[in-house]
């Protein structure tokens, strides 16, 4: 689709709106990024991780960075998990509570070691290696996990936020009538 016509129209003038329109290409646009967006969901989940991964290939002021980055990735999350945002709304129409209290929990030790790093970066005591990060991870996630888990239970929402929740009750709806249908 032309925007303008640069070209005359032989009636002495430019028809600048003809056959104007955004339709195809902003659908041109937006329709990859939504079937991006499971994808871009799921790597939110584990960001933190990513930046933990390529921390001994980026210089300091870069890994002070990617903290703060994490940091703020974890409070997307909990901001989500709190209010019954997207991921709440996907991970309770398929009824996988259990997966997202382990990603609540995970992101509870991510913003435990986010902090701690923060702290060696303000005292000077270097970088947290990142054998120890992921040393510090695994031993938390654990041994910390059912106390991690109930914490990420308390925090989250019961009802999905005003903009999902005819959406989510609609599902939800079809889920029980669908389980009905199964069990005759």
């Amino acid at each position: 689709m032309k925007f303008t016509k640069i070209l005359s129209d032989g009636n002495g003038g430019y028809n600048l709106f003809d056959k104007w329109t955004t339709g195809d290409d902003t659908f041109a646009k937006i329709f990859p990024i939504l079937l991006a967006l499971p994808i871009i969901l799921f790597i939110s989940l584990i960001l933190p991780i990513i930046f933990w991964l390529i921390a001994p290939l980026s210089y300091v002021k870069e890994n002070h960075e990617n903290t703060y980055f994490g940091l703020m990735v974890s409070l997307l999350f909990f901001l989500d998990l709190w209010f019954g945002g997207l991921l709440w709304t996907v991970f309770h129409t398929t009824q996988n509570e259990g997966a997202l209290y382990f990603f609540g929990a995970l992101h509870i030790v991510f913003v435990l070691i986010n902090i701690l790093r923060l702290h060696m970066y303000k005292t000077s005591a270097g970088e947290l290696p990142i054998v120890l990060t992921f040393i510090i991870l695994v031993l938390s996630m654990y041994f910390g996990y059912d106390i991690f888990s109930s914490m990420a239970a308390d925090m989250s929402s019961s009802t999905p936020c005003f903009w999902i929740e005819d959406f989510y009750n609609e599902e939800m709806l079809e889920n029980i009538r669908t389980y009905k249908y199964k069990m005759k």
